[in-house]
């Protein structure tokens, strides 16, 4: 059996570390100006109450934390 040393990893570009970063760090806002506008709406479409709705931004936050 032939053993060989793993490969090195490949270096990431800082260019594209910094754009990924910044996109992860700007997609929350975004998501939660686009989100809350439309509760009403989505309350409607789906025949359920506010509040059912509210508790969806509720999950959003905690798997944003989690992540």
């Amino acid at each position: 059996m032939i053993v060989t040393a793993p490969k090195p990893a490949k270096k990431i570009p800082p260019f594209l570390l910094i754009v990924v970063l910044a996109l992860l760090a700007g997609f929350p806002p975004m998501a939660t100006d686009m989100y809350l506008p439309a509760f009403h709406v989505m309350a409607d479409r789906f025949g359920v109450a506010d509040s059912a709705i509210e508790i969806t931004l509720s999950v959003f936050f905690l798997g944003l934390a989690l992540g």
